[in-house]
């Protein structure tokens, strides 16, 4: 049987960011209403793909070895929370063109390694 892995493409915070996360979620998040993730992994996802095989894996990896982005600032200012699957989330009251543009080239990546991805605006 072929190993899979539940993958994603993420932007990473610093440690501290992430700490400062970490501790603006307890103050946000009701202790009776979910568990806190330990700090290191929290991160923004851009696109989920869900499990993958090796081949796909790399397959998609070399895609995606060819997309560059420029740097950007991304001011999180919006939380929520998804009731499934118990999610609090940050983001931007307006996304950058430039992290839209990454988003939909990630998109179009996994979509040519025959994936089926999310199409919503990001």
């Amino acid at each position: 049987m072929a190993e899979s892995e539940r993958l994603f493409f993420a932007l990473w915070p610093t440690p501290r960011q992430q700490r400062d996360w970490a501790a603006l979620a307890q103050q946000l998040l009701p202790s009776d209403r979910g568990r806190l993730l330990p700090p290191q992994n929290l991160h923004l996802t851009l696109l989920y793909l869900g499990e993958l095989g090796a081949k796909t894996r790399q397959a998609l990896e070399a895609k995606v070895d060819t997309i560059h982005a420029p740097g950007f600032e991304l001011r999180l200012e919006r939380f929520g929370h998804w009731r499934r699957p118990q999610v609090l989330w940050w983001g931007p009251r307006d996304t950058p063109g430039v992290l839209q543009q990454l988003v939909e080239d990630l998109r179009r990546a996994a979509r040519a390694c025959g994936l089926a991805v999310e199409s919503r605006p990001y």
